[in-house]
């Protein structure tokens, strides 16, 4: 029984170092600012340096096709991305709660745009989505 106890303590103090560690990389990482005129999705994250945390970076989902019965999803915009941030890559997530419906990675390109596509969604689904940027540059 004791066994029990102490390899569920072990068990529970891995765990809260590994939240501890991930917590930090977090905190000294700094925020993009994301907005969307559309009541879709919400949602940042960003581990570069490149985009000033003033500068917010729009999102906008492409327009919703019907099909089967509900309205769908297959691109997102993101635009106002800095120019320093060119030549890093990127990770866009399409989410549902804690669940990735969609995933899109790439190389920022120049002009500050980037344009996703990713395999047709369910619109009510959709209720946030994230953007990382990371890596060095090309």
């Amino acid at each position: 029984m004791s066994e029990k106890k102490n390899n569920r303590r072990k068990g529970l103090a891995v765990a809260l170092a590994v939240v501890g560690v991930a917590g930090l990389s977090l905190a000294s990482a700094s925020q993009l600012s994301l907005t969307t005129d559309s009541n879709l999705q919400a949602g940042v994250q960003d581990l570069a340096d490149c985009q000033p945390v003033s500068d917010e970076i729009g999102v906008e989902f492409g327009s919703p096709t019907w099909t089967a019965g509900e309205f769908r999803v297959s691109s997102a915009t993101l635009s106002g991305v800095d120019d320093a941030c060119v030549g890093l890559d990127y990770t866009f997530v399409v989410l549902d709660g804690d669940t990735a419906l969609a995933t899109v990675t790439g190389e920022v390109p120049a002009g500050g745009t980037i344009a996703t596509t990713f395999a047709s969604q369910d619109a009510e689904a959709v209720d946030g989505f994230a953007l990382t940027i990371y890596g060095d540059k090309a």
